[in-house]
């Protein structure tokens, strides 16, 4: 009997000291390890956005075969870390001024968020973005400078379809840049 109990107390601490482990780790630092390992191809990480303690969008700058893409990268923390949902990105031609890619969260397992529309900024005058939905209801995305020079847009809905939105584009004194439908 004595020895079952042992064996139960070695056991609790083993299990204690695990979650211990996992709770007091970097989540910022484990989130960008995955990402690195999820694409060799990876450049640059542009930015990890938590969305809660247990989810969280990365955003990065890839190479592959001499062709630039900017992507997306949704995480989800578990009992044993933080592991990749999936990925979705493309590349955009040099010409535009804001590059944009969608992605259907709702299929994912990412709770209560439902789509994701992201991108690259390349036009430098650029400040603000607006996204007006079908259903007339406006948001405007946030907008993360990376790399001193670098911007990045991105809007997350929590039940609001984005798909056939009107995407525009604005400087700092309210000129439209660009304007789009998605």
């Amino acid at each position: 009997m004595r020895n079952k109990i042992i064996i139960i107390f070695i056991f609790l601490c083993i299990a204690l000291t695990f979650l211990i482990k996992q709770i007091n780790k970097d989540d910022n630092n484990e989130i960008i390890k995955v990402i690195i390992t999820s694409n060799p191809s990876i450049t640059k990480i542009a930015h990890v956005e938590n969305l809660d303690s247990n989810r969280a969008v990365g955003f990065y700058e890839s190479n592959l075969a001499g062709n630039e893409y900017f992507s997306d990268i949704l995480l989800k923390k578990g009992i044993f870390g933080w592991k990749e949902l999936g990925s979705t990105g493309g590349q955009t031609p040099k010409e535009y001024k804001l590059g944009w890619t969608f992605s259907n969260l709702s299929q994912r397992d990412f709770s209560k968020y439902t789509d994701l529309i992201f991108g690259k900024i390349y036009d430098t005058s650029i400040s603000e973005i607006h996204i007006l939905t079908q259903n007339k209801i406006e948001y405007k995305a946030k907008i993360i400078e990376y790399d001193k020079a670098e911007k990045l847009w991105f809007l997350i809905t929590d039940g609001e379809n984005v798909l056939g939105s009107t995407i525009t584009a604005l400087s700092k004194d309210g000129k439209v840049i660009q304007q789009f439908k998605m």
